[in-house]
């Protein structure tokens, strides 16, 4: 089986601005008990992450609020058209990543 890591805010850690720039060794989302501490430790600041925290979800496709300005604002990652494609088919019942 496939194991592709994923952040809080569902972007593939090889797209993440981040990830590039700081070239970190992500845990991803998908990491439990000591590995998520020391992910949530090595990703203060960021904003997808402390929002997915307040609204007490594990990623942020699993958020009502979905897609919101984080994903749309100035600084998105993603594109309009894929924003608008996930969102269908999040409608849809279609589940993006299996979290713990």
């Amino acid at each position: 089986m496939l194991s592709i890591k994923v952040g809080v805010c569902g972007i593939y850690c090889g797209y993440c601005p981040i990830y590039k720039r700081e070239r970190k060794n992500c845990f991803g989302c998908e990491w439990v008990n000591e590995q998520l501490r020391k992910f949530r430790e090595s990703h203060k600041g960021c904003a997808f992450w402390e929002c997915a925290k307040e609204k007490n979800v594990k990623c942020c496709f699993l958020c009502k609020d979905f897609p919101c300005q984080l994903h749309y604002g100035k600084e998105a990652v993603y594109t309009q058209e894929a924003l608008s494609m996930w969102k269908e088919l999040m409608e849809k019942g279609f589940i993006f990543a299996k979290l713990l």
